[in-house]
């Protein structure tokens, strides 16, 4: 007799705590789940009550069990949220690079236009066209591909200041024929023979003759 009104104090107990901690709602009307400090006390006073201290600490490491699921659930979550980010800047980053740099060689070449095209005699103009050509990933395997010196450089500017000295749609011939990969090779391979047809194709090719 004692036994049985032990178990149904223990059960209205349980009731009791259930009933405490599980009738919250959401805005949904779903009942929210058991929280940890419920399941802490369910299994530190309540559990080993209602069965063997056998079954309770199996039960209890079930509990504990799926926590650590749970747990390792979400930080895979995580850990894939953030990969996909990473992926997504990558991939934009090696997309958009290439509109970059022609932006940041459209300023350049922009600068050295205004800073050369009324001195164009100006004994900086060579060094600074010979530095940039050799430092731009676009530009250096050309120079290296001709073996050109910054001699050569400045073979090809006076002959192109000589017979191409024009300008207009935001080029400077002299100047704005070292700063695209097509138009530094045609000169660098005709640099010791320049012709009329060569100067025609610089300004055909910049669009300063149809």
């Amino acid at each position: 007799m004692k036994n049985f009104l032990a178990a149904i104090v223990v059960l209205l107990s349980l009731t009791a705590v259930a009933h405490a901690e599980v009738q919250s709602y959401t805005g949904t009307g779903e009942v929210l789940l058991v929280s940890e400090d419920m399941s802490d006390r369910l299994k530190q006073n309540v559990l080993p009550k209602l069965m063997s201290p056998e079954k309770a600490y199996e039960f209890s490491q079930e509990i504990a069990e799926k926590r650590k699921q749970d747990e390792a659930e979400r930080t895979f979550k995580y850990v894939a949220i953030i990969v996909g980010i990473l992926v997504v800047v990558g991939a934009g980053i090696f997309f958009f690079r290439p509109a970059f740099r022609s932006f940041g060689k459209s300023a350049d070449l922009t600068r050295m236009i205004q800073k050369y095209s009324g001195d164009c005699m100006n004994p900086q103009v060579v060094p600074e066209i010979y530095l940039y050509c050799c430092n731009n990933e676009m530009l250096s395997p050309i120079v290296r591909k001709h073996g050109a010196t910054f001699n050569d450089f400045a073979a090809v500017y006076i002959l192109l200041i000589s017979s191409c000295n024009v300008g207009g749609k935001g080029h400077f011939i002299p100047i704005s024929a070292f700063f695209f990969a097509s138009s530094l090779d045609y000169v660098l391979s005709h640099k010791n023979a320049w012709y009329t047809e060569d100067s025609l194709w610089l300004m055909k090719y910049f669009g300063l003759l149809s």
